[in-house]
């Protein structure tokens, strides 16, 4: 298995990893996502809380 976007990955021998990895071809492939609008360990802001999310999805809009 070929891993995306491994300069985004924290620890890419993990079974999170692997998984994650399904995630990614399955929206290239199947859902027709560019790899260009994924990111990896996509940091968020709960209120005061800082954490970082596995997968997020960009939403292009051509006006």
């Amino acid at each position: 298995m070929v891993f995306k976007l491994t300069k985004q990955v924290i620890d890419i021998s993990s079974k999170e990893e692997v998984i994650r990895q399904w995630l990614l071809k399955e929206l290239m492939n199947t859902y027709g996502y560019p790899l260009e609008l994924i990111q990896l360990e996509f940091p968020v802001q709960q209120f005061s809380k800082r954490r970082y999310e596995g997968i997020a999805v960009s939403i292009y809009v051509e006006r």
